[in-house]
């Protein structure tokens, strides 16, 4: 990573791009700087597990989490909630709609840009990302569009299946 100029430069071994404007805290253009990711490989049950994984898996259990105590226990979960459940019965009730329906879609912006970080993280960035982008539809349909542990259990056996249909082809 080199900062140019006033922008953020982010080298990849490709080609250069900008990313953004931020500087870490203490350097100014012209400096260069190292971000460093977990490297190296865990032992679990004697498979080798890189940490990498292991910190996007811990962060999206904690993601997920969040998630879910946020649609149980916050006034704008609840309200999300009673207006998936019934449109008409949540705006009598005093819920406005539109408000929760922006709501939604920013906070589907939000997991989907924290998901592209964490995938992008441990794959890279190229063309081939639209195969999760597939893989997430029968996930959520197969755990259940109501359920975010429904879903995050639907992600995992559809990420067996992924698995052992590739360990039984080779």
């Amino acid at each position: 990573w080199k900062i140019v100029g006033e922008t953020l430069c982010v080298t990849t071994n490709y080609e250069p791009s900008e990313a953004c404007t931020l500087y870490p805290a203490g350097k100014k253009p012209g400096d260069e700087f190292e971000i460093n990711s977990p490297q190296g490989t865990v032992s679990i049950g004697g498979l080798p597990v890189s940490q990498e994984f292991i910190w996007c898996f811990v962060l999206s259990m904690v993601l997920l989490a969040v998630f879910s105590a946020f649609f149980k226990f916050s006034k704008a979960g609840v309200a999300m909630r009673a207006t998936a459940f019934n449109q008409q019965t949540a705006q009598s009730m005093g819920i406005s709609v539109k408000s929760i329906f922006a709501l939604s879609w920013i906070i589907s912006a939000i997991v989907s840009g924290i998901g592209g970080v964490l995938i992008g993280n441990i794959n890279g960035i190229n063309s081939s990302l639209y195969h999760f982008g597939l893989k997430v539809f029968p996930a959520t349909i197969l755990g259940g569009l109501d359920s975010i542990l429904g879903a995050a259990l639907g992600g995992l056996i559809i990420g067996l299946l992924v698995v052992g249909t590739m360990l039984a082809l080779v």
